[in-house]
């Protein structure tokens, strides 16, 4: 059985932290359970525009508003407390936060691995609203990838 709370992984390596929002990943592939289960909160003010090339996502909102752009469809859609949206079809998304913070859940299947993302996602890495420009990714990247956001291995 596992139990943790958020004051255990604060200040860990499951505390990843970068000008846009927060993620604390309570559950990681290395717990074995098939997912990942994280609390992310998005900062006031900020877009970020990301996709999953090998991961789906439920995200559930419990507190603050934002929207979400799917990219590939033209939709925008308001998110606020109590509204859930999956990420299917490894979605190319934008999130835009207006006003306070807003906070998420996450569930992402297959698991994130301990420590990937902070690998992927330095501080030094985010370009002007939020948007990643690494060039490449952990599982490789072409050279036409480099050229959109960074979709997420």
């Amino acid at each position: 059985m596992i139990v943790r709370t958020l004051d255990q992984i604060r200040h860990t390596e499951r505390d990843i932290d970068t000008p846009n929002w927060n993620s604390l990943r309570l559950l990681l592939k290395a717990d074995g359970m098939g997912f990942s289960l994280h609390e992310t909160c998005i900062r006031a003010g900020t877009t970020t525009t990301m996709c999953y090339k090998n991961h789906l996502e439920a995200v559930y909102c419990v507190g603050g508003e934002g929207l979400l752009r799917d990219l590939d469809r033209g939709e925008t859609h308001i998110i606020r407390d109590a509204t859930v949206y999956a990420l299917d079809k490894h979605d190319r998304h934008e999130g835009d936060r207006q006003d306070r913070y807003a906070s998420r859940v996450r569930v992402q299947s297959a698991a994130v691995r301990p420590g990937g993302s902070r690998r992927r996602r330095r501080v030094s890495d985010f370009g002007r609203h939020g948007k990643l420009t690494e060039e490449g990714e952990e599982n490789g990247s072409s050279n036409e990838d480099r050229k959109r956001p960074l979709c997420v291995a």
